[in-house]
Order: structure tokens, then sequence, then C-alpha cells
């Protein structure tokens, strides 16, 4: 069915979004051309742009003038893809620094208009985008202006906002209004802006001003909101949605801007008086080695653990329930760092009904499986195993690493060891071609793939690696056993504990903005140590670390943002498992405080999670499993 345009007006031409880089990530124009006719050579496109390493995203709708087949084609060097109707003609993206001929096919109907989209990007010089069309009767040519067209702009809303570091009992922000027209600026008013955040933040910003008071372009208001109990403290970081409403601002015309999220801004106040107490309270009981503690966060409130040697077990209202949801122990070894190690459940998995295991098979061999429920019950079917990848894990049975987490773009995030033995032999943690020691970035849930395809962000794909040094799936490297990663649930920051060799265990920090890629430095560092001569360039260092006088065997845990103890929100709490200690860290402002707050008899294998930001902790030798809280 062909799309139809949002305006009643529309240009000639395509829209054409021009990036600073090869992979569509940092937009530096947006234009309007005729038809996509370009051969730049070696120029770059357009003054904001290097030449040499750019990408290109047209967008718009082509109306052909006869109803029958059509083919459309490109000439380019590089990577180009190609979209008529949402339907995929033409998927050549990697880079080739000679120019090549791409087509493809598609049914048309005379004077209807479909979306187009093309997506180009130059690595290797000699830049050049074309794009023909021809059908029977129609001869083969550049796709003229006057049968491509780009709506009318609609009006956009971008906000203005700088991060909150400075107490005070209000803070400002401004967002600059645009139209091919004019802003009606008596639509502007103290209902606009809706501001969300912590705590249960939610409060309507005032407006204050506006820099033009009469109709134009663009209009630049200004608004304000107050502080929570009158004034802003540590309390009140974190990150803060400002949201434009529905049907509010409108164009001359009366077309509103598009209602949703114009950004965030984030409160970082210091906060440098000590963490608080904690303490444990057991939950429950029963369990043999448990290894990963996980929530649904399905609105049961159940929590699911593992049992080392191949099953899950579900805890309702702190009571173990006496059937397994799962039992894979016929195809799990288990021993040592060897055993079914975690658990995730994809977002909307009450609909979905599917999960993903972390397991060593027979052969040490790392194994990530799908698994299915039994139709019309709760209960996993052990015969319903889709095994996504297998990692060969030879000669060493330990540092199997271990650890699912779906991240907040939806993709699953995997922690791997790096294959075992004192210092890492075989050198996998900085080997881009081996899997192990490494965190793996996979789209496990697109529709119609049977076990997984790589991110088109992940960063080691064609345009950033063009020689394919790297193995597609990695989206960070440089770890000896990553014993646990997980994702702040407010913040989206991911949090990789790393067990260390003799001398340092580390906890390392990935910002929610990261584009990954990142190298944690195992085995040429252990934590901020030297280990051997290899190349430190480009090497990120720890968090926090600690050092063998302290513990032995790191295992990280989670970001508390519960409501119950309101003192603990935004603190990161991790433990050790060879001594039981537990320590909070906690960012603020820039800084970074990191404190033990108990030491206590436990063998903590790991932390959980459940659906409302409480923590747990589970006994790995007397399988209990203990509820975190302030004390």
């Amino acid at each position: 069915m062909a799309s139809m345009t949002s305006r009643n007006q529309s240009r000639n031409g395509l829209q054409g979004q021009y990036f600073d880089n090869a992979n569509l990530t940092r937009l530096k124009l947006t234009r309007s051309d005729a038809g996509v006719n370009f051969n730049w050579g070696r120029r770059a496109p357009a003054a904001a742009i290097a030449a040499d390493t750019f990408s290109v995203r047209w967008t718009g709708q082509v109306q052909p003038r006869y109803s029958e087949q059509y083919t459309f084609s490109t000439r380019s060097n590089d990577g180009v893809r190609l979209w008529v109707n949402g339907q995929k003609l033409i998927d050549h993206w990697q880079s080739r620094p000679t120019a090549t001929t791409q087509a493809g096919t598609i049914q048309l109907e005379a004077g209807q208009r479909y979306d187009l989209r093309l997506e180009y990007y130059d690595n290797t010089g000699g830049a050049m985008a074309k794009l023909f069309w021809s059908s029977p009767q129609q001869t083969r040519e550049i796709i003229p202006a006057s049968r491509l067209f780009q709506p009318s702009p609609i009006p956009t809303a971008t906000l203005t906002a700088s991060n909150l570091t400075q107490a005070g009992n209000s803070y400002e922000f401004s967002v600059t209004y645009r139209d091919d027209r004019a802003i009606k600026v008596a639509t502007l008013d103290s209902q606009d802006i809706r501001v969300t955040g912590p705590n249960g933040f939610n409060q309507f910003a005032q407006l204050v001003s506006v820099d033009r008071n009469r109709n134009g372009t663009p209009r630049q208001a200004t608004y304000r909101i107050t502080a929570p109990g009158g004034s802003w403290d540590s309390n009140d970081n974190g990150t803060y949605s400002v949201n434009l409403r529905r049907n509010q601002v409108t164009d001359t015309s009366g077309t509103s801007i598009q209602a949703g999220r114009l950004g965030r801004f984030q409160v970082e106040l210091a906060n440098n008086g000590p963490l608080p107490n904690i303490q444990l309270a057991r939950y429950a009981g029963g369990l043999q080695n448990p290894t990963d503690i996980v929530s649904a966060k399905d609105g049961s409130n159940r929590l699911y653990v593992l049992e080392q040697a191949g099953t899950i077990r579900t805890i309702a209202n702190g009571t173990v329930q006496p059937s397994a949801f799962l039992d894979i122990s016929d195809r799990v070894k288990s021993g040592g760092e060897e055993g079914l190690l975690s658990l995730a459940f994809p977002p909307n998995y009450a609909s979905k009904r599917h999960f993903y295991v972390y397991y060593t098979n027979s052969n040490s061999d790392i194994v990530i499986s799908r698994f299915r429920l039994q139709p019309g019950t709760n209960q996993a079917d052990a015969n319903s195993e889709t095994i996504l990848l297998t990692i060969p894990h030879p000669n060493f049975t330990n540092h199997n690493g271990g650890k699912l987490a779906f991240g907040p773009d939806g993709f699953l995030y995997i922690g791997v060891g790096d294959g075992g033995g004192a210092g890492d032999p075989n050198n996998n943690a900085q080997n881009p071609r081996s899997l192990l020691g490494k965190i793996l970035r996979l789209d496990v849930e697109a529709p119609g793939v049977a076990t997984y395809r790589i991110p088109s962000t992940n960063p080691f794909l064609a345009q950033t690696d063009p020689t394919d040094r790297y193995r597609d799936e990695i989206w960070a490297l440089g770890l000896r056993n990553p014993w646990r990663i997980s994702f702040d649930r407010q913040t989206n920051d991911l949090y990789i504990a790393d067990v260390g060799q003799s001398q340092r265990e580390e906890v390392n920090f990935q910002p929610a903005n990261s584009r990954g890629g990142e190298n944690y430095g195992w085995n040429i560092f252990e934590g901020t140590r030297p280990y051997t001569n290899g190349n430190a360039t480009g090497l990120v260092a720890p968090l926090v670390e600690y050092d063998r006088s302290q513990g032995i065997s790191v295992t990280g845990g989670y970001v508390y943002r519960s409501s119950e103890f309101p003192a603990l929100q935004g603190i990161y709490f991790y433990g050790d498992f060879a001594n039981g200690k537990i320590w909070g860290l906690r960012r603020s402002a820039g800084t970074v405080q990191n404190q033990l707050l108990l030491d206590s008899p436990y063998g903590i294998s790991t932390f959980g999670e459940d659906e409302q930001g409480n923590l747990y902790v589970a006994d790995y030798f007397n399988g209990d499993i203990y509820k975190l809280s302030g004390s």
C-alpha cells in the first residue's frame, strides 16, 4: 500500500541528512536535494562534513508515471541500501573503493506516491552516489526532482537543557520552536511542557518568557520548574525527561508540533556524606548452589533462581516452589565455575513466552539458548531448546563468565570469560577474532530470525572495521571473567564486575551514551596494574578496584532503584564471593564514593533485582536468598 504525505503541500526532491562519520550517527547537516546524482570524489559534500568518511540518508517519496515493474539502481562506492514502500531493494553495506552498480525491482502503480529511503556511506574516498530508475516504458535515468517529493516540514521543537550541578530552588531550560511558516506565539503557555523524574517527580513547566512576542520562526521559549521540597539536593539526583504535550504548540496554519520527549537533563549534586548502613534478611532457602536471581518483570513478582547443576526454581512470596521451572541438567556440565550460569527474560516476556539461558555443555563449551513455555502453562518446555550460539571453550574449565542482560535498546548483552588459565595464556581477551573475554551484543528478538542477527550499531561492522579484524558480535573487550554485568534501570549505564588474576578485583563502568568498542585492559592490565607489555593506548580504567587484602573474587550487583529505602537510591551494590563483603558505590556530580557496608558470612555468588528494584543476594554454600535493605 502506498504511503501518503502528512501535509497537503509538499516540495520536490528528497530530504538529505548528512553525517560526519560512516555509520549514520553524527548528524551535521539536513538539506533539500533535488535528486541523488553526486560524484564528490575526494571532496566533502559540505563544509561541516569531513571528506572520505561520511554518510547520508535521503528520505521522501517517489511517484511513478506508469503502472508496471520498476527497476531501481544505484551507482556508488562503498555502502548503499535502498527501500521503496518499505521493501528493501538494495543491500550492499560494505566498503568498496571503486564504484559498483546495484539494482532491485518492485511493482508500482502510476500516480501513487511511495516512501523512499536511500542510505549511503563513504569510507575509502572517491565518493559517488547516484540513484536511477527504469521500466518497460521508462528509459533509465537519474530519478528527476519532478518525481520526488518531501513533505513540507512540520513544526519542530528542540530542547536546550544543561545538567543541574548547583543547588537552588528552581531550574530553567529553553525550547526552540521552528516551522517553515511561523510559530503561533499565542499557543505557548505553562501547559506545554511536562517534566518527569526520579522519586515520582511530575511537574508542568512554567512559561517564563519568549524571545519575540509575535508570530515568526524560530521562537525560543524559556520554562522553569521548581525543586521538590523547595530546594535541590542530592536526593533529587537522576535523569529528568522533558516532554512536549499533545496539541499545545502550533504554527499559524494550525499544525501542531508532534508530542513526545524532547530530551533529558541530569541533576548531579554532590553527596559526600557516608553511605547508609545496610542489612540482609533471609527471604528464601533450600536451593542448591544458586548462580543467578532474575525477575521476568511480567507483573507476577516471582523470582527465578538458577541452580548450578541445571535447574531453575521459582520463588513466589518468599517460598521456593516444589517443581522446577526448567530442568536441563541432562545437558549441563556442572562443577567448579561451570554449570547453568544465567537467565534473561526479553521485554514483554508475558506475551512472548520465551527466555534465554547461558550454560556450559558436556564439552565445556558456552551455550546461549532460547526456551519456550509449554502451551497454556507457566512451565518451561525443556525440549523446546533453540541454540543461538555456541562458543568453544577449550583447554580450561574456568573463566566462563556467564551473565545475560537485555539492555535498554532491547538487545541481549552477554558477558563472556577469557577461556581460563592463569594470565589468559591464549590471549583471548585481546584477540579480536575470539568471542572470549568480551561483552557481546546480539539482536535475538528480531522478527523472523531463528538465532540472532548483528545490531547495525555494533562498533565493529564493515564501515568501522573494513578489514573485518573484529567479530561483529563484539560490543566490548579486554575482560578476564565478568562475573556480573547489569544496567542501571534509571540511567541505562552499564556496570561490569571483572574477577582479577592475583592483584586486583575491579568494577568497570560504561555510560549509557557509549557506542561500544571499549577495551577494559585485560591482560595488558589487571585493574590499574600493568600485567603484560601490551599496547595500553585507549584502554579504559576501572571505576573502582580493590586489592587482595580486601577480597579475591568480585561479584557484581545492581544499582538500587526501589522506593522502599530511599536512602539507598542510586547506590551500586557489589560483593566478594570469597569473604562475603558488600560494598556500595555511588556516583554523584562527577565524584565516586566507594565504601564497605557489610561484612557478611555468606558466599555471595550473585545479586538479583526484582520488578520493583529491590535487591537480593544468594549464598552459594547454604542455598539461601537474602533481601538487602536499609538499617
